[in-house]
């Protein structure tokens, strides 16, 4: 199975104050046996720390999470070429449009790529032509607000960008506690408060999943680390229908959620939550509603994100803070079985091409 994989390869200040070192080269290419890694290729770039994949056009958009890029104030976007054999290229590269770009993500119909720019709190929307390539400098738009958190919410954080396949999307705002929402019906972005969605003051949305049939949105609370569950109706505001917090008692300093997926047969939702370093495994019943079944430690440091595998069969953890990856299982019941953590140099963003 091939497996991309994205890494820190200069250092980067983060949003806590830290300034961390990370130990990768750039974007990574891998092929995954069920034991082991086998590296294909390496396309050495400046911290692609976050990536989004299109196989069918032989592309990746990998966001370079800088402050300065090519001589410029804010970080960057790069397109990149896929061969079938791993090799990367990197085809072109433009500003991100702010600062500190954490996340990247495509509109359903492959029109629009989306770029959060965390450290600015800003959203940049880049125009895709037919064949996948950037085609224009993109459309940034500034968000504003702040929360209760003084140390984490000073102002808007955006830390990623959902779409709902309806013609809709929605900037995820760390800072502001709010998902901004934009109209993409038109092909692109518009700003449309109608669908701005605020939620619990100094909980810190951070980055979410849609179900299988788009009725039901599941968002990470990176400070409050926590799961919430949202009905989404054709039309109009979500509604909450519950909250599922992911510590085993109170919270404690330096712990924080992180990623956030669903599983390939859409019954079960697996979220990392970093200090703890482990991974929570939540059932969905009928109605969608999680359920905490299982929390497992990584053995290792930092789960900044996983991947699972298409088959469904392993799930891989990237542990950034101690240049490694954790092996699991998945079992038949949704459960995850820990099988072994291989070396990595600080893995950020893990995902298994189709």
């Amino acid at each position: 199975m091939r497996l991309y994989i994205g890494t820190y390869s200069e250092p980067v200040l983060f949003g806590t104050g830290e300034v961390f070192r990370g130990h990768g080269e750039g974007l990574y290419a891998c092929d995954f046996d069920g034991g082991s890694l086998q590296i294909r290729h390496i396309l050495k770039l400046g911290n692609p720390s976050f990536f989004a994949l299109r196989p069918e056009k032989g592309k990746i958009y990998a966001v370079n999470e800088m402050k300065e890029f090519q001589g410029a104030y804010g970080g960057g976007v790069t397109e990149i070429s896929l061969q079938p054999d791993g090799f990367m290229k990197a085809e072109a590269s433009c500003p991100a449009g702010g600062t500190d770009p954490c996340h990247a993500a495509l509109s359903p119909d492959g029109a629009l790529l989306s770029v959060a720019n965390y450290a600015d709190g800003s959203v940049t929307f880049f125009p895709l032509d037919p064949a996948g390539r950037i085609s224009g400098s993109g459309t940034r738009f500034q968000h504003t607000g702040k929360g209760p958190d003084a140390a984490r919410q000073q102002g808007p954080h955006t830390h990623s960008v959902l779409f709902d396949g309806r013609g809709h999307a929605w900037a995820v705002d760390l800072g502001a506690d709010t998902l901004f929402g934009y109209d993409i019906r038109s092909g692109s972005a518009v700003p449309d408060d109608s669908i701005t969605l605020r939620v619990a003051p100094g909980s810190g949305p951070r980055a979410g999943v849609f179900s299988g049939k788009g009725d039901r949105l599941y968002l990470m609370h990176e400070i409050a680390c926590a799961v919430s569950c949202w009905e989404v109706p054709e039309s109009g505001i979500l509604r909450e229908l519950r909250t599922v917090s992911l510590l085993p008692g109170e919270k404690a300093d330096g712990v924080t959620g992180a990623a956030l997926q669903l599983s390939p047969d859409g019954k079960y939702l697996y979220a990392s939550v970093r200090g703890l370093n482990t991974l929570s495994v939540l059932a969905l019943d009928p109605d969608g509603i999680p359920r905490p079944v299982q929390s497992v430690s990584v053995c290792g440091k930092t789960p900044r994100h996983f991947a699972v595998s298409p088959d469904g069969g392993f799930l891989l953890a990237g542990n950034q803070d101690s240049d490694s990856i954790s092996v699991f299982r998945r079992m038949p019941d949704g459960t995850l079985q820990f099988s072994r953590t291989l070396p990595f140099p600080t893995p950020v963003c893990l995902r298994f091409a189709p």
